[in-house]
Parts: structure tokens; sequence; C-alpha cells
């Protein structure tokens, strides 16, 4: 799967319904959730596109799709990389033996891209999508003096960003079977340079560390170190 598939959201969904699926990120829903198709509709075209058999004794969702659905199901963690830039797309990444990143598409709202991902080259592949905090395609603006509120308390579409236009990218890790966020980390513009900032805790109790020059050294291994907790 490495050059990627394609899945429209519906599929996703229902496919992790069925494997208990407990949480899944808003972004999965598709404006078609408002008025679900049938079940039977949506096993069909499964059935179409060769991606669940009948066995004449059940029925078998086919590789690499039921290896893709199994992971986002069993994830302990998952990483959200959302980019300020309106032209990046959003992206969730499932730890495993190799990486699943499942992304959105621009040009097909309703349907998400996934790919695997080796460890060994998950910054190439981060690097090359803008989610290491260098991308100088675009630049933010600048955080006017001290805020409050920095980041958005809860991020659950991309859109919700454009409020904070000092972002210029935020990743942020949960627990994969409650949705609960745990830490969160953000690349922003302060002046003329862009400064990182954590906050962790759970629901209650948020703390935010201090800020700090932006560096791609720690911000990366930050993110590994993130992602070593969640094979844990």
């Amino acid at each position: 799967m490495e050059r990627g598939i394609i899945v429209e959201k519906q599929e996703l969904m229902f496919l992790l319904s069925c494997n208990g699926c407990r949480t899944c990120p808003a972004a999965f829903l598709s404006k078609a959730d408002a008025r679900p198709a049938e079940p039977e509709e949506i096993l069909k075209g499964l059935f179409q596109k060769g991606w669940v058999k009948n066995d004449q004794s059940c029925f078998q969702v086919q590789k690499p799709l039921s290896d893709a659905v199994k992971q986002i199901t069993e994830a302990k963690r998952v990483f959200n990389f959302c980019h300020g830039n309106p032209e990046r797309e959003l992206m969730f990444l499932y730890p495993g033996e190799s990486l699943l990143a499942v992304q959105e598409i621009f040009r097909r709202k309703n349907a998400v891209r996934m790919t695997r991902v080796e460890k060994n080259e998950i910054f190439l592949f981060l690097n090359e999508q803008g989610f290491t905090g260098i991308d100088e395609d675009w630049e933010p603006l600048p955080c006017p003096g001290e805020m409050e509120e920095l980041l958005p308390k809860k991020l659950e579409q991309r859109g919700e960003l454009k409020a904070y236009p000092w972002v210029r990218l935020l990743v942020s890790v949960t627990d994969g079977q409650t949705g609960e966020m745990l830490e969160r980390t953000a690349v922003f513009r302060k002046g003329f340079s862009d400064m990182t900032i954590t906050q962790s805790g759970r629901e209650d109790g948020r703390e935010y560390k201090a800020a700090e020059p932006y560096d791609a050294e720690k911000f990366t291994e930050k993110i590994w170190k993130w992602i070593e907790e969640g094979e844990e």
C-alpha cells in the first residue's frame, strides 16, 4: 500500500464500526453521513470495488484494507498533523509495524487516502508533507502579543485553525481508544521567528510549557518519542 489507497469515508466508518472501533476522528465523517447510506448499500459498493468477498460462510475484508482497519481500531495512540497552510492536507498517523497515514483528499471531500510508511522513512515522508515545521511555501501571521488562547481548545475540523493564523503546525497525540487528547505541540510565529509550545495533561488541568525557539531536531525527536510510546 506504499502508493496509497483511496477509501470512501462512509465505507471506512462502516468497516471500523464492524470491527468494534470505539472512537474515530471527526474528520473521518463525510457530509453524506448526515444522510448515511444503508449498510446493504455500503456493503454492495465494497463488493463492487473488490474490498469485500463472500466465501459462503462469512464476509471477508481484503488486504490491504483489512490490515488498515485493524491498525486503526487497535491503535493505542493516534497522531494528528494539522498545518496552518490551507494547501496542506490534514493527516492522522497510526503506529504499528509500519506506520499508517490517513489523509484528507481535497478533490474528494468524502474520501481519505491511506498510505503505509516504513519507520526509517517517516521523517522524509513528514518533511515532504510539510509536517516537520518547515514550509517555505507558506508563512503564518505574527501572534498579536500575549494570547490567553494561543491554540484552539479542541481541533475537530481543520477549518477551526483559521482563527489562529499564527499557528504554522499543530501536532497532537490522543488516546486511540478514548479519543482523549494527551499532549500537543505547535509551531507558531512570534515576531519574526518561529517558536514551539507544548500543552500537556488530560482534559482537566492542562498545562503549557514555556515557549522556546523552534528547533527542527528537537521537534522531530519529540514526534519520534511519541511514536515509540504509541507502540508500547
